[in-house]
């Protein structure tokens, strides 16, 4: 029978389950600090992650791809040499980091455009574009079943969304009062382009320098996410500085025990994210997401006490029949296979094989005549 999703061995479900489980936990814990009226400063606490995710990956690369036995000092002068050496792959590293900036600019130009609700469920087509993307790049055609997955997990996103609209008849408003323009769309395909671009091109990296280690790797893409990031604060590019955004007020409301935890999280799913794109692939990385996004809602209704809407129960039902579809095999459709017959019965097989031969040819040659 085959396993669902394709995740074969042990490792695979494990980072496949991990990567799910942080991000329903960081769901949970953002929603829990919402109730307690906990407000951060989202600027910096990604330039913390992102410092966080570099310690993170220096410390793994250090102790797992290098002589433990060596002192620290040698450790690192190796690492050193070794980013000097590919520093090639380095300068590449700083596509998806960039790509990644562009979507956290857009996020905060577009949810200015739309309402929340609406742009959320138009959010929801990345997993075709991820589709679409991951068969360009890796010249890998999907199978039907992979298609069908696809956008019966997209329906039941979108269902899920749909939940969350405002009653009264808003949703096709901005935050302004206005409806959103033609170029509004246009940045919002951008802002999608750019996530899953980001995602599939990050996974081509990390299979295609496979002599490298992961942990390098790792260590580069923060290293280039930190120079981003402090661009586009100094740029301001976010609506706030870097003096408006890294102070000691901001800071501290991170340590609290509701933020801390969350920035933890977030940290190791940075690490957690790139054994997922080496192991596995972004289409099934865009599945995980889908699959957080409704257990997310049924965890909050045990936790919190939120009603489960006919939505979410939609949702629930056609995400599983996706990844039901995903996991059924996909039938041959090559030559038949013929199964050896016994030695006694070879010589009639033989004679039968002849017979067959001669009409063939009697069958070929009256058709050319005619």
């Amino acid at each position: 029978m085959t396993a669902p999703l394709g995740l074969e061995n042990k490792a695979q479900r494990g980072i496949f389950i991990t990567y799910m489980g942080l991000w329903v936990s960081y769901g949970l814990l953002n929603e829990l600090a919402k109730r307690q009226s906990v407000r951060f400063n989202s600027a910096c606490a990604v330039v913390i992650q992102s410092l966080l995710k570099l310690v993170l990956a220096s410390y793994m690369y250090l102790t797992s791809d290098t002589q433990v036995t060596e002192p620290l000092a040698t450790r690192i002068r190796f690492m050193l040499t070794q980013a000097q050496e590919h520093r090639k792959l380095l300068l590449l590293y700083f596509i998806p980091s960039g790509l990644y900036v562009i979507y956290d600019v857009l996020s905060y130009i577009n949810l200015r455009a739309f309402d929340a609700a609406t742009y959320f469920l138009l959010l929801q087509f990345r997993l075709v574009v991820t589709g679409v993307l991951h068969q360009a790049m890796f010249s890998k055609r999907l199978n039907r079943n992979q298609w069908v997955s696809l956008g019966v997990t997209t329906m039941g996103c979108a269902i899920k969304t749909l939940g969350t609209q405002d009653p009264n008849g808003s949703a096709k408003l901005g935050a302004h009062g206005n409806a959103p323009t033609l170029m509004a769309y246009g940045l919002l395909l951008v802002q999608m382009l750019s996530s899953t671009f980001a995602g599939v091109y990050n996974e081509v990296l990390l299979k295609k320098q496979a002599s490298i280690p992961v942990n390098l790797q790792n260590v580069f893409m923060y290293i280039d996410s930190i120079v981003c990031t402090m661009g586009m604060l100094a740029l301001g590019l976010t609506g706030q500085t870097a003096q408006e955004a890294l102070t000691i007020t901001n800071f501290s409301v991170l340590l609290s025990p509701y933020v801390l935890p969350m920035v933890l999280i977030m940290s190791f799913i940075g690490v957690v994210t790139s054994l997922f794109l080496k192991q596995l692939d972004s289409i099934r990385k865009a599945i995980a997401s889908a699959l957080e996004l409704v257990f997310l809602p049924l965890l909050s209704s045990v936790l919190f006490g939120q009603p489960i809407t006919l939505y979410t129960a939609a949702a629930v039902c056609f995400v599983g029949f996706g990844v039901y579809i995903y996991s059924l095999p996909v039938e041959a459709t090559g030559l038949p296979q013929y199964a050896k017959v016994a030695s006694d019965e070879q010589v009639q097989d033989e004679s039968d094989s002849v017979d067959t031969t001669v009409a063939v040819n009697e069958s070929s040659s009256t058709s050319k005549s005619a």
